[in-house]
């Protein structure tokens, strides 16, 4: 329904606004906000193509929510910011042999373990049409060593693709707009190594033309496919900025109020998010509303990264709140240490890059423990290294030339470990310092990457002290998390979820008695003053007919279910 998301958004804030006027009474001022507003909101923000936390997507929504904080006239706006682990997607090609035609594909995120990158040559093998990937379409295909072409709405059955040898698949998708639904079920957790792409009907036709009539069991010959991926650090970032109550005494009392603003993404570089941005566009429109009629109680409204991430700006907000003091003064003096450390080794292993440098410092004594405490993480990581490809080479069968290879590397390690006994650099042949020289370059690297991420924590941990300020400057009284969607028929709250387990024998049902009471009051009056009936859904009181786990079938991760495991 064209209009569902600006209705759903009308009763959210209605019942915010309720619920805040209610706890917080102070006379209404201020005209109704429009609905193209929110929907120019989803519009800007589905325009930055992917907000999956740590794009450029995510850090322009980032931005673009301090702007519309700032405007709104929020105080002490702010970010909250943290290390969150993500799956980075470089680049993916498809190479046509034959035509020198070479175009970019579309990744899809399909294993939740491993990044699915191809070696660095890339895959190559005849393209094959399989249709739904159903068992029978197999049949008299060469599939062992192929790359397949499947249409996308076909389930699980790239298991049968995988099972029979195949090297990648590229799923053709002939709808303009597939079902989250179909993303979902293809998602494995397994670190199984197969690479997944996805590609639009228009350009398979473009590539291939009517491949589904081809009239051998070939589309193509051959096809080359490469994919770089990689597990990295990427700084999330949570956007705040505060309402500060009216009630000189009741302002004292801070409500949090949250939404996510990432997106979830399934194909690298489109994941526009829509309808996930229902929720932060409410957020929005709610903070404008509430500086208008400001209510009695102070509101802190937040904007979190991470929420693809199991919550992850959720918890690291939570965790800057609960955090003792002690242990942050801890990790902070642990931070400077490793990073006063990091830059000492570094001088160091500049000054002895050199032949020169390195006979003048390891004249003495002091210096030499020294030089060997900067190099012996890089040579215990170089041992390894060989002791890995030694390994490999040893289970190979035993042609001459490798046996002369392995006997070198054998040296190799020998003569580093014999340096990892030494308990000091100073004084070492001439033979053991040519070994350690070309370490030195990369012990240096190692040092440089240890400094980046203290440098970078240190900035994450200012940003905690600073947000837990504005918090412990009052009393925390309640957390409201929003999960909105197009695709819901109503409004409803709920007190639990899916993805963190709460104790059963606590009760919540008297602490969330007054707020039911006061959603069905604020419902009532939204509904009247709106016309939509039957909007809101009494969730926290279901019925035995409908309990609340039916309100969801993709039962997706609530940000309450952080602040609920911390007590709020």
């Amino acid at each position: 329904m064209k209009d569902r998301p600006a209705n759903i958004a009308i009763i959210a804030i209605g019942l915010l606004l309720g619920v805040m006027l209610i706890l917080s009474p102070v006379p209404a001022r201020g005209q109704a906000l429009p609905a193209d507003d929110f929907m120019e909101i989803i519009r800007t923000l589905a325009d930055f193509k992917d907000r999956s936390s740590g794009t450029a997507g995510s850090r322009a929504s980032a931005a673009y929510i301090r702007e519309r904080f700032t405007e709104i006239g929020l105080e002490s706006v702010g970010s909250l910011f943290f290390d969150n682990t993500v799956l980075s997607h470089r680049k993916s090609i498809l190479t046509l042999a034959g035509k020198d035609i070479e175009v970019p594909i579309a990744w899809l995120h399909s294993n939740a373990i491993s990044p699915e990158s191809t070696p660095e040559q890339g895959l190559s093998g005849p393209l094959v049409y399989v249709g739904d990937g159903d068992i029978g379409a197999f049949n008299g295909k060469p599939i062992e060593g192929a790359i397949l072409l499947m249409e996308f709405d076909s389930g699980r059955n790239w298991l049968h693709a995988a099972s029979l040898g195949a090297k990648a698949l590229i799923y053709v998708d002939r709808e303009t707009n597939s079902a989250k639904a179909l993303f979902q079920e293809k998602l494995e957790l397994t670190p199984i190594r197969f690479p997944r792409f996805w590609m639009p009907i228009a350009q398979a036709r473009a590539l291939f033309g009517h491949f589904e009539a081809s009239p051998g069991p070939l589309v193509s010959e051959s096809v080359g496919l490469t994919a770089t991926n990689q597990w990295e650090t990427a700084t999330g970032e949570n956007v705040y900025g505060l309402i500060p109550g009216s009630d000189p005494k009741l302002s004292e009392e801070l409500l949090i109020l949250e939404a996510f603003y990432d997106s979830r993404t399934f194909v690298a570089g489109l994941s526009p998010g829509a309808d996930a941005a229902c929720g932060i566009a409410t957020l929005l429109q709610t903070a404008r509303r509430l500086m208008q009629s400001p209510p009695a109680r102070s509101i802190l409204i937040v904007a979190t990264d991470g929420h693809a991430q199991a919550l992850a700006g959720m918890r690291e907000m939570i965790w800057g709140i609960r955090e003792r003091t002690k242990e942050l003064r801890q990790i902070q003096k642990d931070l400077r240490q490793s990073a006063s450390a990091a830059q000492k080794r570094i001088r160091l292993l500049k000054a002895v890059s050199t032949a020169s440098g390195w006979l003048e410092k390891a004249s003495d004594g002091q210096t030499g423990i020294e030089m060997k405490a900067a190099l012996d993480e890089r040579i215990k990581t170089e041992i390894d290294i060989l002791s890995r490809e030694l390994m490999r080479l040893r289970l190979k069968k035993q042609a001459p030339e490798i046996e002369n290879t392995v006997k070198a590397l054998a040296g190799e390690r020998l003569a580093l470990r014999r340096l990892s006994w030494l308990p000091s650099f100073s004084n070492l042949a001439e033979a053991d310092r040519r070994a350690v020289a070309p370490l030195i370059a990369k012990a240096m690297k190692d040092e440089e990457a240890v400094l980046s991420d203290a440098n970078r924590q240190q900035k994450c941990l200012r940003s905690v002290n600073t947000f837990r300020s504005l918090v412990k400057s009052r009393e925390l009284a309640a957390f409201v998390s929003l999960h909105l969607s197009s695709h819901g028929d109503g409004i409803g709250a709920f007190n639990q979820g899916w993805l963190y387990p709460l104790k059963p024998g606590v009760d919540r049902v008297n602490a969330y008695s007054r707020l039911d009471e006061v959603l069905r009051q604020a419902a009532s009056d939204v509904q009247k003053a709106s016309g939509l009936q039957n909007m809101y859904k009494d969730t926290l009181r279901p019925s035995r007919l409908r309990p609340w786990e039916s309100y969801f079938l993709d039962r997706p991760p609530l940000g309450g279910e952080v602040s609920s495991l911390a007590g709020y």
